[in-house]
């Protein structure tokens, strides 16, 4: 019997999962609309977003609130690093980036699409060195297949869990009290 064929198979399948096609052959977009329709994640649930490795080409990455003082020109400084919400402007693919880190500090995107009230923690990244500059998996901000996702940037650094307190939206979370901040395409 010859073995090479199942393994050839074996290997389209898997290059095909990993492009996001899956072996139905759906597309992303298709796939990135049934998740955005889906049921809100729960608090800090699991990503079931589509991540991206590159922002796409070509592109113009900038950070969100860039160039604004109200936002704090797109920075949250605490612990002696630096976060931010970088985006797109072609793409629109969105990822948090950690400046300044220490080995073992991580920074992810947390993802909602109840304005805040639920939300799922998507693509983090850890830093191997001090002095890294680590930045999140990539996703998707807004589009004709996403509609009203909110997104910012958190980390964990010194053994704290922190997220940008700068967006152009902000709610109250009732079980702590604390305001958040997000940005919203939508």
């Amino acid at each position: 019997m010859n073995r090479r064929i199942p393994l050839a198979v074996s290997a389209l399948t898997a290059t095909a999962m990993l492009m996001g096609t899956g072996a139905s052959g759906a597309s992303s977009a298709q796939s990135e609309r049934s998740v955005s329709a889906a049921a809100p994640a729960p608090r800090g649930g699991k990503c079931i977003y589509k991540g991206y490795g590159g922002w796409g080409f070509p592109e113009l990455v900038t950070r969100k609130g860039a160039g604004t003082p109200k936002y704090k020109y797109g920075y949250t400084k605490r612990y002696r690093r630096s976060l931010q919400l970088n985006t797109g402007k072609l793409h629109d693919r969105s990822a948090a980036t950690l400046k300044y880190t220490r080995k073992g500090d991580k920074v992810w995107v947390t993802i909602s699409h109840s304005k805040g009230k639920n939300w799922a923690s998507c693509g983090h990244k850890t830093a191997k060195r001090t002095g890294d500059v680590i930045t999140s998996t990539k996703y998707l901000h807004s589009g004709s297949d996403v509609k009203n996702r909110y997104m910012r940037a958190c980390a964990k650094t010194d053994g704290k869990v922190w997220c940008a307190d700068i967006g152009n939206k902000k709610n109250t979370n009732h079980s702590d009290n604390k305001k958040r901040y997000w940005w919203t395409d939508s």
